[in-house]
């Protein structure tokens, strides 16, 4: 679906999901990026995209894209993926803006 409309940022997520379940956390982290690019404002995509930065191994990416997540997430009122986001950045030794 992605490779069929790349972009359809929902393909994107969509695939990023798929890959983070099967602990595929490097396409993964990819494919949230490319739907954080089409749709910058879609907070959950931030977070899935750190939450698999980090399970790649990725954790100073991580930091960057949490940041940026929380900071949209907090600016949009989406408090249960900006907690979430807090709770990543915590989990890696930052603390969230």
């Amino acid at each position: 679906m992605a490779s069929a409309d790349p972009t359809n940022e929902m393909a994107h997520f969509s695939l990023g999901k798929a890959y983070l379940d099967s602990g595929r956390h490097a396409e993964a982290a990819r494919s949230f990026e490319r739907c954080v690019e089409l749709a910058p404002d879609m907070s959950k995509a931030f977070q899935l995209a750190g939450q698999a930065m980090i399970g790649a191994g990725w954790a100073d990416r991580a930091v960057d894209v949490l940041t940026r997540g929380y900071e949209t997430a907090a600016r949009k009122g989406d408090m249960m993926p900006r907690n979430a986001m807090a709770d990543l950045l915590r989990s890696i030794g930052r603390e969230p803006p």
